[in-house]
């Protein structure tokens, strides 16, 4: 039963609150004695109290379901009215309802009857005022007042004794325009309020699904994190160790043909494989995060990459060719990184697949825009393919990293022979021109370069997730600061006011537009809703110009005693000061609070008079607790509340007792001022102190619930804005969270199979080379078989470790995350995972891992 209720409050949480506030009301009419406002009708007279709170219950009962089924309870509401004007009496005050109704009809309504509405309004509001003027100027069609008639009560009764054609017509006329004035500007006030608020309404409603749509994705983009990060490591893999392993395969299979008789050539080579493997373990150490190290390699190092190539394999000629003037300034850190990938993995496939005696040409052409790279060679192109091999991962990652920062890569077999791969990135600038920083793009960027750019942290961090997102498009700030025209000798003699500036406006919100549907008003409320920080300075200027030109508008009266030392400068002056915050309450709710506190301290304790001005403390209470986004704001908010709130009250009962303000009673100075009746009991100024403490603290605590219940609520566009940029960065977190893990789970693995490779390689050859300087030193060579054999086993270890490295590649870049989808609870099971051996098998059983 319990859980039943629970769920039809959840489902019907409105109708069952507009019902209690229908009960409420319409409890008020039933024990209040209030008499009609025009008691004669179109028909009849009604004077009795009875039938006047039954006609304020009927008018009242459709407000239950205003919000639910607004556009029954509006029909209902109307066909009261209708039957009130015709057979009830003229005027109640329980017709001020229809304010509230229609509303309600605007708000909650299709917009579609927004028209229908405001047209029914207006010929409601004709016949209220003829019914009205008729029954203010004829009386009633039956049961008339006859006293009153016989008394000349009614201008156009024909009994009357001043009855005249003249007199009946312009009392008619002057009582029927100024009713209708009256009535139409409320109701058009109302329908502006209305148009406004379902403007207001449309926009949270939006934000609010935006946001649920935000949630919803954070499994999603968990998964998409650990698949990212997988793919990265895959990427770099293929990059480093791929790359380390053919160097190892092809020295060990030159040395065992070309050094077997030359043995200062066999430990030169032997040396080289070493030092090879000792930097593949590293760059794959850092690769994983196990420790720090230098950043990965970039555009500067392919000069080196060029000669690393060259000595590998003496048989393979490496010519770079430049065109035009290079700029790499203007590369971003990922295009960098990317390009320099693209060449090596442009030369690797040179060494594996293009044959022997091999001529490379390395082009490279900077653009006005662009730069581009064209590695291409006149090896054996397409007939690489007739020997079984196919195509891995390397061509995969090249592609990836270079769409990664808005570029694109061709890769393939020339028509005069040979193989070619042209790849090209946008400079700083063209991206800026190009509008490439589009949202998926950055999206794309920044998951890249925080997976692949900050490579000496040992965890994926926050810092450089957002970092590297920023520098993601290669923006320079100079070359931006120039294209936008900006005057950098401004910005560094001002720059404290355009910061001061910048910090005070208002923060963006998401602005969400009404196809079709917008006019002037509902317009103007999205204006206001995105520049709040305007908007509210503007009131406070109008709510503060009212106050100190009103007479005596700046003091507040208190227990009837007027204190009048307020006027002047100086009540404008500490006037302006305390409404001044109110102008940033929205934007910075907590220092507003705290500041605004602290000055109403310092003027009740310094300053006599108590001001007008010091009523805002309930709206400074109000949005410290809707916009705050820190928690525990309550408590020290409550604190300061109580505090002002008895020094308040304190105040009050000096000031009634005569005293001037807190600082002259605590130096026991003659008081300046007395009552007129010259004394003032103690019992009297005890409870002057007890009520307005009471009063102050309540109002102010009132204020702060009603703020929290706001914001629990979700019912304010700045509040949604403000929880969606806590889910983006919860989300945020979660997929750095997910990434790492991710590549925790694996890396051991991955240590474990090729690191023990490299390892084994790294000691063999120290082993073999300490073997050939012994001999050496002993004035002996050793043999060539000797010789042979040690670069056969350096060889089969390297491409035992190629195999391995390619089986993990295919699950890595083939499978999904570690963490399997659970499909029961559509959601990630983030510990425990599965062992990479587990995986392997699977994709195995598959047929997933042929690279």
């Amino acid at each position: 039963m319990g859980e039943r209720l629970k769920a039809f409050l959840a489902t019907h949480r409105m109708l069952v609150i507009d019902t209690m506030a229908t009960m409420l009301i319409c409890l008020l009419w039933a024990i209040t004695t209030i008499p009609p406002f025009l008691e004669d009708g179109l028909l009849l007279r009604w004077d009795a109290d009875g039938w006047t709170r039954i006609w304020s219950i009927l008018l009242t009962l459709p407000f239950a379901l205003r919000r639910t089924k607004p556009h029954a309870a509006a029909i209902w509401f109307v066909v009261t009215v209708a039957v009130q004007l015709v057979f009830g009496p003229a005027f109640l005050f329980a017709d001020a309802m229809a304010l509230p109704m229609f509303y309600s009809a605007v708000v909650y309504d299709c917009r579609n009857r927004t028209r229908e509405y405001a047209i029914m309004a207006l010929a409601f509001d004709v016949a209220t005022v003829a019914v009205i003027v008729f029954a203010n100027t004829h009386g009633t069609i039956f049961g008339r007042n006859h006293m009153a008639i016989l008394s000349g009560v009614y201008a156009c009764a024909p009994e009357g004794a001043g009855f005249s054609m003249q007199s009946c017509a312009a009392a008619s006329m002057e009582s029927s325009l100024l009713y209708f004035i009256m009535f139409t500007l409320v109701l058009a006030t109302t329908l502006v309020a209305a148009l406004w608020q379902r403007a207001r309404q449309h926009t949270i409603r939006m934000l609010g699904e935006r946001n649920a749509a935000i949630a919803a994705r954070e499994q999603e983009e968990k998964l998409i994190a650990a698949s990212a990060e997988r793919a990265r490591i895959a990427r770099d893999m293929h990059d480093i160790v791929a790359h380390t392993l053919s160097i190892i395969i092809i020295q060990s299979d030159g040395g065992r043909y070309a050094a077997t008789h030359d043995v200062q050539l066999a430990r030169s080579t032997m040396d080289t494989i070493r030092h090879e493997a000792e930097h593949a373990m590293h760059d794959m150490k850092q690769l994983l995060g196990v420790f720090g190290g230098s950043s990965h390699a970039d555009y500067h190092d392919i000069n080196a990459l060029i000669e690393q190539a060259a000595k590998v394999s003496p048989d393979i000629h490496v010519r770079r060719e430049l065109v035009g003037e290079p700029s790499p300034q203007l590369l971003s850190e990922s295009a960098s990184v990317a390009m320099y990938h693209v060449v090596q993995e442009a030369l690797t496939n040179v060494r594996k697949y293009a044959g022997l005696n091999v001529n490379v040409e390395v082009r490279e052409e900077w653009n006005s825009g662009t730069l581009s790279f064209t590695i291409s060679d006149d090896g054996r192109g397409a007939s690489a393919a007739m020997d079984g091999h196919k195509a891995g991962y390397g061509l995969l990652g090249m592609n990836e990293r270079i769409e990664a920062v808005g570029g694109m890569v061709e890769a393939g077999p020339r028509l005069n022979g040979g193989f070619a791969v042209h790849a090209e990135v946008p400079l700083a600038t063209s991206v800026q021109q190009a509008g490439i920083g589009s949202e998926s793009l950055l999206q794309a960027s920044a998951m890249h370069t925080a997976m692949h750019g900050g490579s000496s942290a040992v965890e994926v961090s926050e810092e450089s997730w957002d970092g590297d997102a920023a520098n993601s498009t290669g923006a320079d700030v100079d070359d931006r600061d120039a294209q936008q025209g900006n005057d950098k000798g401004d910005h560094e003699i001002w720059p404290n006011f355009m910061q001061l500036g910048e910090s005070l406006r208002s923060k963006p919100i998401a602005q969400i537009h009404e196809d079709g549907h917008e006019n002037w008003i509902t317009r103007l409320s999205h204006w206001a809703e995105h520049h709040y920080v305007l908007t509210d300075t503007i009131l406070v200027a109008v709510t503060t110009a009212i106050i100190v030109t009103v007479p005596v508008g700046m003091e507040l009266q208190v227990a009837g005693y007027h204190f009048s030392s307020a006027s002047g400068a100086f009540g404008v002056m500490m006037t302006v000061l305390l409404m001044l915050p109110l102008c940033w309450r929205r934007r910075f709710p907590r220092a507003v609070a705290l500041a605004f506190a602290i000055l109403v301290f310092l003027q009740l304790v310094f300053v006599r008079p108590l001001f007008t001005a010091d009523l805002a403390a309930p709206f400074i209470a109000y949005a410290a607790m809707l916009y705050s986004s820190k928690r525990g704001t309550w408590k020290w908010l409550s604190a300061l509340i109580a505090l002002d709130g008895l020094l308040f009250a304190f105040k009050t009962m000096l000031l009634v007792e005569g005293h001037t303000s807190v600082v002259e009673w605590m130096l026991h100075a003659t008081p300046a001022l007395r009552p007129e009746d010259g004394t003032v009991s103690i019992e009297f100024a005890s409870q002057v102190f007890i009520e307005f403490a009471v009063l102050s603290i309540m109002v102010c605590l009132l204020a702060m619930a009603l703020g929290a219940w706001v914001k629990i609520s979700g019912s304010n566009p700045q509040v949604l804005e403000a929880r969606a940029e806590a889910l983006r960065e919860e989300q945020r977190k979660q997929r750095i969270s997910a990434a790492n893990r991710e590549r925790d789970r694996i890396s051991a693995s991955i240590q474990s199979e090729v690191s023990e490779t490299l390892n084994s390689v790294i000691v063999e050859t120290t082993q073999e080379i300490s073997i050939i300087d012994h001999q050496l030193a002993q004035g002996e060579e050793p043999s060539a078989e000797w010789i042979s054999q040690a670069f056969a086993a350096i060889g089969s270890q390297g491409r035992t470790a190629l195999k391995r490295m390619r089986e993990l590649l295919g699950v890595l870049r083939e499978t999904g995350a570690s963490d399997e989808t659970n499909p029961s609870q559509n959601q990630l099971n983030l510990t425990p995972a599965k062992s990479l051996d587990e995986q392997i098998s699977a994709a195995q059983s598959r047929g997933v891992g042929n690279a």
